[in-house]
């Protein structure tokens, strides 16, 4: 769990360094954190190397549609970083309506899955898996918003 928190202190370091943030910077912590989510995986779900054999396949599956729906999270975290209060209600209309869009797929996405490991490895297996699937995303979105200026807008 102490690596994931150095992680993300160097990320909000590293982002704080910036006052625009590009997609690539943002493709780079994705990418890091994607590699670093499957270790805290390895570490807590305490699973055999035979359960593991049955978890990878399902995680992999979960996290391919996970990048689908997420996918355009990184457009609307880079704009309101960068053009926060430029941004117009329109604008901002849309971003939100986004965010709600994905937490709604999320959900339906965290059931679907939740069903598949529990069936797979037993109710224990999916309840840790959800565990730690919204413990870290909790965490990377505290410290990615933990750098997001506030609109100031009226």
């Amino acid at each position: 769990m102490k690596k994931i928190f150095l992680l993300l202190g160097i990320i909000t370091v590293s982002m704080s360094a910036f006052t625009q943030v590009t997609t690539n910077e943002l493709e780079l912590v994705k990418s890091i954190l994607k590699s670093e989510r499957k270790v805290f995986f390895v570490q807590n779900m305490g699973l055999s190397t035979e359960e593991f054999n049955k978890f990878w396949p399902i995680y992999d599956k979960y996290q391919a549609e996970e990048s689908k729906i997420q996918a355009s999270t990184i457009q609307d975290f880079k704009k309101m970083m960068n053009e926060g209060n430029e941004l117009s209600d329109e604008e901002l209309e849309k971003i939100n309506k986004n965010y709600f869009t994905r937490r709604k797929k999320m959900i339906a996405l965290q059931i679907k899955y939740y069903k598949i490991v529990k069936k797979e490895l037993g109710t224990g297996a999916a309840t840790r898996f959800l565990q730690i699937d919204r413990f870290v995303d909790a965490t990377i979105r505290a410290s990615l918003f933990s750098e997001m200026p506030l609109i100031e807008k009226k």
